[in-house]
């Protein structure tokens, strides 16, 4: 995925480290898939159905980080994929595009 985006002249960034923070202390890193152009964070799956896991995992990324736009792609027999938009820490939105 990084070279085709790279390819179509995208800026891509791959496993992007992420501090996590708690009560001002660091408590860890996330590691994000991929990085777009510094406004999307993509998150690449190989299963074949959506778990619930996924969403938790990439609203975390999107809170920890700033970016308001996800979106999660499986490549599974049948390609998927959502996207996910964060707003703020409350109103948490998912829209739905399965395919």
């Amino acid at each position: 995925m990084a070279f085709a985006l790279a390819d179509a002249g995208i800026e891509c960034e791959r496993q992007v480290a992420v501090r996590v923070i708690f009560r001002g202390r660091p408590i860890g890193d996330y590691r994000l898939d991929l990085v777009v152009e510094r406004c999307l964070i993509l998150e690449c799956k190989t299963s074949e159905s959506f778990s619930p896991h996924h969403l938790v995992q990439l609203r975390n990324y999107l809170k920890a980080t700033g970016i308001p736009l996800g979106m999660i792609l499986l490549f599974g027999s049948r390609p998927a994929f959502k996207r996910v938009i964060y707003e703020t820490a409350r109103n948490p939105q998912t829209i739905n595009h399965d395919r």
